[in-house]
């Protein structure tokens, strides 16, 4: 076996990117769900599955939702749960090209106390159209959200949450940029 070749590594970049814009997009609309900034708070650091569920579970309750909207969002999340599964393969995987051909085989280690199967890895094979079509599988969940987003809550996006010492540490790094770049005014 050999290395993965730069074209396969970036494909798999690109499924690391396109996913985690997803999850930045399931928890802003978990934050708009439940009419709160602190949505971001609440969701910060979950996985995707677990982004899924908290959508999922709070979007049959906000009145303003329509049922279809509803439906719409269930739809993309249980592509979300799809998806996933090759893009967890993709990112958690050790990768290697296999000699005279465009496939690369993956291994990944698999916990065996846990999942009950006395295997300790997996192994696949996977070209670099199937990683690049992963990521395309992504965009497509992120334009889905946007469209769910802007449909139902148009012109409402959340700021973000930011801790009040950061935000201190922002606001003091502007003025000090704003004093540059603006000279006093004359007397």
């Amino acid at each position: 076996m050999a290395k993965p070749n730069r074209s396969m590594l970036a494909a798999i970049g690109e499924v690391a990117n396109e996913s985690a814009r997803v999850d930045e997009q399931l928890r802003e609309v978990f934050t708009l769900l439940i009419e709160s900034p602190y949505g971001e708070v609440i969701s910060a650091g979950e996985d995707t599955g677990r982004l899924v569920q908290l959508c999922l579970r709070v979007a049959g309750f906000n009145r303003r939702v329509p049922d279809e909207a509803v439906e719409f969002l269930r739809t993309i999340c249980q592509y979300i749960d799809q998806v996933r599964l090759d893009r967890n393969f993709l990112i958690h995987s050790v990768w290697e090209k296999v000699p005279d051909s465009k496939e690369h085989v993956g291994i990944r280690s698999k916990r065996p106390a846990t999942s009950g199967r006395t295997e300790t890895s997996e192994a696949f094979r996977w070209t670099l159209e199937q990683a690049l079509d992963t990521a395309e599988a992504y965009r497509l969940v992120s334009q889905s959200l946007g469209q769910f987003i802007d449909g139902v809550f148009p012109g409402e996006r959340k700021p973000r949450v930011i801790s009040r010492h950061r935000w201190a540490e922002m606001t003091g790094a502007m003025n000090k940029l704003s004093a540059l770049l603006m000279p006093p005014a004359a007397p």
